[in-house]
């Protein structure tokens, strides 16, 4: 399933394709391989791009889940460690993100399957809130060398890049409703005229 299609919610499935979820599944979600923190409004959708993973590209902010984590520990910290090039984040950081930021929800796929990533729906204040969390935790971060950014805005324009940063930039996204022709949403004839700017 792609990334934009797991943002938009299906019909339900039949009953018995849908997985056992908890009473509060935002903490025990059991079989899941990776979560990220999908910031977005009606229109846009934050976005990062990636150029040294082996499928280089722009994707969503997360990653792989670690032994015993839930899901918000897993989206938090993955987020926090991408937004910020961090090799760890505080645990008290994650904890402290899991009591001031209630997810909108959660968008996945219905069937249960171990490997399946889940996107944590947050708006661009919830974002915000965020970054205003990792500043008073003390966050030191080298895409960031001056100060940590506090907005939307500053996150994106004021990140330095480092040769080495897992995602590179930052950006915003349109959310495409309807299906694209071929697998990209950016038009082969656009990158080709960005590449001659470059």
């Amino acid at each position: 399933m792609s990334f934009w299609a797991s943002l938009f919610p299906r019909p339900t499935p039949p009953a018995a394709v849908q997985p056992q979820v908890s009473a509060n599944p935002l903490l025990t979600f059991d079989e899941f391989g990776g979560a990220g923190c999908c910031f977005m409004d009606e229109q846009h959708v934050l976005c990062g791009y990636q150029p040294h993973k082996r499928n280089n590209g722009i994707t969503g902010i997360g990653g792989s889940r670690e032994p015993n984590e839930s899901v918000l520990d897993t989206a938090f910290r993955e987020t926090i460690e991408e937004l910020f090039n961090l090799k760890e984040v505080p645990k008290q950081l994650i904890e402290l993100c899991k009591e001031k930021l209630q997810p909108q929800r959660l968008a996945t796929s219905p069937e249960p399957n171990p490997k399946r990533y889940i996107h944590v729906i947050l708006s661009f204040e919830q974002l915000e809130t965020l970054l205003a969390l990792c500043k008073r935790a003390g966050v030191q971060s080298d895409v960031y060398p001056n100060q940590l950014p506090l907005t939307l805005i500053d996150l994106i324009r004021k990140r330095k890049v480092g040769p080495r940063a897992e995602v590179e930039s930052l950006c915003l996204m349109p959310l495409i409703r309807k299906r694209c022709s071929g697998n990209s949403v950016v038009r082969y004839d656009f990158m080709e005229d960005m590449r001659s700017v470059l």
